[in-house]
């Protein structure tokens, strides 16, 4: 398992009401689905829409075609190693 961010800097996140994040979380479970080897841990956003989405997955491109089929904005996936503690 990998730890993946999904990067949203110049593609922003949109604000989202509290209904728009709970149909999100429930697209997210719904597809996840169809990718037993993959957890969502969570997306962390500032005021102006710039975050990451966290995820464990075999590899980036899994993350990269969940994120495309939610049709989520996004810059970048990448694979990150932890370096210090």
């Amino acid at each position: 398992m990998v730890r993946i961010l999904v990067i949203h800097l110049n593609n922003r996140m949109p604000k989202l009401d509290e209904r728009a994040k709970r149909e999100l979380l429930k697209k997210a479970q719904e597809l996840l689905f169809k990718y037993p080897g993959v957890k969502f841990n969570g997306t962390f956003v500032d005021d102006d829409g710039v975050g990451i989405c966290d995820w464990d997955a075999p590899d980036a491109e899994t993350v990269e075609r969940i994120v495309k089929e939610l049709g989520a904005p996004y810059d970048k996936v990448v694979a990150v190693k932890q370096v210090l503690p």
